[in-house]
């Protein structure tokens, strides 16, 4: 049983389909409305309403073994480590980014009710990280990403096929993608306005747009710039002129294909950008608290907190007439190709 309800894991989770049933495996994916169509060209049952009762699902399906990602709230994700173990079932969770390993399992009192048996995280650095917040040694294991593992072969097949252009944005100027997250809604708007994930980080996604969309203007760089939504923020409401060309399906890969650059805060998808060869920045002015930008963090992309700084950087990236895609030359330990198999040999026990 695989469970994922947010864009991190369901992206590490659906890599799991295919080598899961390659091995003979029957796969059930449980997702929720928004995320589910990740895992519709996989061949898995797919129940895209989790009920509310995590000890139904399990006596329902009565799986081997279960594979959760995490998300930002509590969740099924969370709630069939409890219900799986107290039926001595194997839990695997896959962590998909390299901060706030402990608070992916605790509840609103900030306890963890239960460890699952298996954490597997990127890189050997995640695991220091991870003990440093009181996540147990032992469930711990370096797998690697499968989502990461995909971008790159991703970006090798792109490089001799390359996708179509998508058709938003249109014809036009060279495209600059901006990586939008929730931060407004996760971490508050002011220092005096804390969200539910934590305190105020020193800006949000509109803020920082706005900033960089004023910038541009400022220093008369010509360009299209398109927010991709993150797939569960709401639709925003703002008034007067749109700070950018804003889409929500368009698939991120193609769209980081056919840009000449991708801005955006601390998202992974910086990490997918500089995977695909495609030039990353990390903005994020006003900055408060630790740098969690993985991509930043594992020296992958450029990173300021200037506005003008940012659309200078801009500016240099669109000196070519098309996008130029440099993939990094080394391997990384925390995109294998084999990850996907190296989560799966995790998740049911198998010799490594």
């Amino acid at each position: 049983m695989l469970c994922g309800t947010d864009a991190g894991g369901v992206a590490n989770l659906a890599a799991l389909v295919a080598p899961l049933r390659a091995r003979g495996r029957q796969v059930v994916a449980l997702s929720s409305a928004a995320q589910a169509a990740a895992f519709e060209c996989a061949d898995a049952r797919l129940t895209d309403v989790i009920p509310g009762d995590a000890d139904a699902v399990i006596d329902r399906f009565a799986p081997a073994a279960v594979i959760c990602g995490t998300t930002r709230y509590a969740s099924p994700d969370r709630s069939l480590i409890a219900a799986a173990r107290s039926r001595a079932i194997r839990v695997t969770v896959v962590i998909d980014e390299r901060y706030g390993y402990r608070q992916r399992f605790t509840d609103d009192l900030g306890e963890v009710e239960t460890w699952p048996d298996a954490i597997t995280v990127l890189d050997a650095a995640s695991v220091g990280e991870a003990v440093s917040e009181g996540v147990p040694l032992g469930v711990l294991h370096v797998t690697g990403s499968p989502a990461l593992a995909r971008t790159v072969e991703q970006a090798r097949a792109f490089a001799s096929d390359p996708p179509a252009r998508p058709p938003w944005p249109p014809e036009g100027p060279p495209i600059v993608v901006f990586v939008s997250e929730t931060l407004a809604a996760d971490y508050g708007t002011a220092p005096d306005a804390p969200g539910p994930m934590g305190s105020f980080v020193g800006y949000t996604e509109v803020t920082v747009l706005a900033a960089l969309r004023e910038a541009l203007d400022r220093l008369n760089i010509a360009c299209t710039l398109v927010e991709k939504l993150h797939p569960s923020a709401p639709d925003p409401e703002e008034a007067g002129r749109e700070p950018a060309l804003r889409v929500r399906d368009v698939p991120l890969w193609p769209l980081m294909w056919h840009a000449h650059a991708v801005v955006g805060m601390r998202s992974i998808a910086l990490l997918d950008a500089r995977l695909m060869g495609v030039p990353a920045l990390s903005y994020q002015p006003g900055l408060l608290g630790p740098e969690r930008c993985t991509a930043v963090r594992l020296g992958l992309a450029s990173t300021t907190r200037s506005a003008d700084e940012a659309a200078e950087w801009v500016r240099t990236m669109l000196i070519p007439t098309v996008p130029v895609h440099r993939p990094p030359s080394e391997a990384f330990e925390f995109a294998p190709p084999d990850a996907a198999d190296r989560v799966i040999r995790v998740a049911l026990a198998e010799p490594t």
